[in-house]
C-alpha cells in the first residue's frame, strides 16, 4: 500500500484530473464515492448491473469503512440537482510479485444509469480508472465484459485477451 503523502499526493492529482472532466450540465460532477451515497440511490445504480439489494445504513457504513482501507477505489458520477449517484466503476489494485513486484489493476462493476447513458458517461468511467491505474503504476489492467460491451471496452483501448470464467458461490 502506499503511503499517507504518496496517498495525499495521488488523492490530489486524481481529484485534479477529475475536475478537468467537462460535461455539458454543472450539475454533474465526478468524484470518489462517499459515505452519504448511500442516500443518493447508490443501491438503485448498482441494481441495473446485478443483484444489490439496499443494506441497513449500519452494514452499508462498516463495508464502506472496509473498502476505504483496502486497495479497493470506487469512482462515481454524481447528478447534484437530483442528488443521484447516476455512475460507477471499481477499480481493485492487485499486489504481485511478478513484473518486478509490480501492480494489476481490476476493473469491475461499470455502470450508468439508463436516463444517463449515451452521453460518454461510460467512456469517461472508464478513462479514469486508467488513469488512475497509471498513476499507481500498474502495468496492466483487467476487466470482464458481456459479450454486448466488447465494443464499447475495444473503442477504449481494450483488446480481447482471454475468455474469463467465474464459479459463483
Amino acid at each position: 500500500m502506499l503511503g499517507e503523502k504518496e496517498q495525499i499526493l495521488l488523492i490530489t492529482d486524481i481529484n485534479a484530473h477529475l475536475m478537468n472532466l467537462s460535461f455539458e450540465d454543472e450539475n454533474i460532477i465526478f468524484r470518489f464515492l462517499e459515505e452519504d451515497d448511500y442516500n443518493k440511490n447508490y443501491f438503485d445504480l448498482l441494481s441495473n448491473l446485478t443483484s444489490a439489494p439496499n443494506p441497513r445504513f449500519e452494514d452499508w457504513r462498516e463495508q464502506f469503512n472496509k473498502i476505504k482501507k483496502s486497495p479497493i477505489f470506487i469512482f462515481v458520477i454524481e447528478d447534484k440537482s437530483k442528488s443521484l449517484i447516476v455512475g460507477s466503476i471499481t477499480c481493485l489494485i492487485e499486489s504481485k510479485f511478478i513484473r518486478n513486484l509490480g501492480k494489476v489493476s481490476h476493473i469491475e462493476d461499470v455502470v450508468v444509469h439508463l436516463d444517463y447513458r449515451n452521453k460518454k458517461f461510460g467512456s469517461k468511467l472508464v478513462n479514469i480508472a486508467v488513469h488512475f491505474s497509471k498513476k499507481l503504476g500498474c502495468y496492466k489492467i483487467i476487466l470482464d465484459a458481456r459479450d454486448d460491451a466488447m465494443g464499447f471496452y475495444q473503442r477504449l483501448g481494450f483488446e480481447k485477451r482471454s475468455e474469463g470464467m467465474a464459479l459463483y458461490l
